[in-house]
């Protein structure tokens, strides 16, 4: 069978007819296509926000992370400083519990000597009666009859110069007198 110019022009409207909801329907694909690749775009340039903001997030995290680092660095030095703080608190702790440990022997010594201070005290007040009871009078009563003996020997030691002057000479006659004698002796 062969085909007509007219039998070709009915298919061709037929077709066309028939062509016109699929083309429609190519024509909305189309725009829903353009629409897509338009939120594409949008959603390209909104991923290339999105990786530069990650990028500079991830530079902030590498920066917090030196921070980081550096600030458990200085922990770890304050930690050490910490420790030697304890260990000298701890050493102190031990000096003032000796501290008070001295002070405490001290307190006591000073209560005994207290105790001491006050006996001493006591004993010297009766040292000062006796004193001023009996000493005094007596040392009084000495110095009176040492004061009578100095003067009776001040007053006699222009005597005792006189009679020794005096046995200087008789000892001088009585050497002469002997030597006289010897000689009348042997005569």
């Amino acid at each position: 069978m062969t085909l007509t110019n007219e039998d070709l022009l009915a298919l061709s409207q037929m077709m066309d007819i028939k062509l016109q909801p699929i083309e429609k329907h190519l024509v909305r694909i189309e725009d829903r296509l353009t629409r897509v690749e338009t939120k594409m775009d949008d959603l390209e340039t909104k991923v290339d926000n999105l990786e530069i903001k990650v990028n500079n997030l991830e530079t902030k995290v590498d920066n917090l992370e030196i921070k980081v680092d550096n600030l458990e660095t200085k922990v770890d030095n304050l930690e050490i400083k910490v420790d030697n703080l304890e260990t000298k608190v701890d050493n102190l702790e031990i000096k003032v519990n000796n501290l008070e440990t001295r002070v405490s022997k001290l307190e006591l010594d000073a209560k005994s000597l207290h105790s001491e201070l006050a006996l001493i005290k006591r004993d010297l007040k009766q040292v000062r009666v006796c004193q001023e009871t009996k000493l005094i009078p007596r040392l009084s009563n000495i110095e009176a009859c040492y004061l009578d003996t100095s003067i009776r020997y001040q007053e006699s030691a222009d005597k005792v110069d006189v009679v020794c002057e005096d046995v200087q000479l008789l000892k001088k006659v009585v050497g002469e007198h002997s030597e006289k004698l010897k000689k009348i002796k042997t005569m």
